[in-house]
């Protein structure tokens, strides 16, 4: 009832999850009852690292306000003034997390590209304000600064555990300085029955070498 809504950003993430494709992972203090509302996230990419921005990926409803429920992920070229949706966001109902998925080549990025983005979370129901932003990161896909060894995919049964070993690439703190660890998204987990699932979903694991 306070006709504004205050989006805080937890954690930020970003991978390369398979050729040609970079992921941008936010995770959120809070859960949202739907994708589209009241949140929408800007990521400023600047690829060329000249200390401007050269694109902004954003998730927005596909068509007009309250027309469709669904919710996609759109590149938009701040040279050209020109925006193409590819992929659908990766985000569900009452949820904090939301996986933004764009072409490496939209964005003008390769796995060996050093590059600066920042993340801004927006009201876009009521005000339309930003209220609040992680900014400056660095990251090289291709040469992180901390990986994880072993099998790239595995399954851990409800209520187990299992171990990752954490691997520190030639190179990784030139190449990827702001990454401080890990970010862990849990699609599942909003289902244990808390009242803010959020809580469950999302961990910013913080590495120590």
């Amino acid at each position: 009832g306070d006709n504004f809504a205050i989006v805080d950003l937890q954690s930020v993430g970003v991978r390369m999850p398979e050729a040609g494709l970079v992921q941008f992972g936010i995770d959120t203090f809070g859960s949202r009852a739907h994708p589209n509302y009241p949140a929408q996230f800007d990521i400023f990419v600047d690829s060329n690292n000249d200390g401007k921005p050269d694109f902004v990926v954003f998730n927005l409803e596909n068509g007009a306000f309250g027309s469709s429920g669904q919710n996609v992920v759109e590149v938009f070229n701040l040279a050209t003034n020109k925006g193409l949706i590819f992929f659908f966001a990766d985000a569900d109902l009452n949820s904090g997390n939301a996986i933004l998925t764009a072409p490496l080549s939209a964005l003008g990025l390769t796995p060996s590209t050093k590059f600066t983005f920042s993340v801004f979370a927006i009201d876009n129901y009521f005000t339309g304000n930003t209220t609040d932003s992680i900014e400056n990161m660095t990251m090289t896909l291709g040469t992180p600064r901390f990986a994880l060894s072993g099998p790239s995919s595995f399954t851990v049964p409800a209520g187990g555990d299992t171990t990752l070993t954490v691997s520190d690439p030639v190179g990784g703190l030139a190449a990827s300085p702001s990454q401080l660890g890990f970010q862990l998204l849990y699609r599942d987990a909003e289902a244990s029955g808390r009242r803010d699932p959020s809580k469950d979903e999302a961990q910013a694991v913080i590495v120590r070498p």
